[in-house]
């Protein structure tokens, strides 16, 4: 129990992949009852935090698709657990990113 309290502890400092991986892991050796739903509620705030950031981020390329934006989309929805949320975040990052690739070779082209 000392150790998922800390692992989603950890978690919630640093919501990386990572960190919500292991806590994950270390949730599911804490004996089913209240203190296992209790670290998993807090485990599960985590993932919506790392969730809204990405579809912020995806947002903001969306406004502005400058390399950074597209950059800094792709960083948070690498941090995500996989599912239909992640794939779907991922799908509209790609069409950004093609859509940016097509301008830059387009106004390549035009100004030689």
């Amino acid at each position: 129990m000392k150790e998922a309290k800390y692992k989603v502890g950890q978690s919630e400092k640093s919501k990386t992949k990572k960190n919500v991986d292991t806590a994950q892991k270390a949730i599911h050796s804490v004996a089913k009852g209240k203190d296992r739903t209790s670290l998993q509620t807090r485990l599960n705030k985590v993932k919506q935090s790392q969730l809204h950031a990405a579809k912020a981020a995806v947002k903001a390329a969306e406004r502005s698709p400058a390399e950074e934006n597209l950059k800094k989309a792709q960083s948070t929805i690498n941090e995500l657990q996989a599912g239909k949320d992640k794939d779907s975040l991922q799908k509209r990052l790609e069409r950004l990113k093609k859509k940016a690739a097509d301008t830059k070779n387009y106004r390549m082209q035009n100004t030689k």
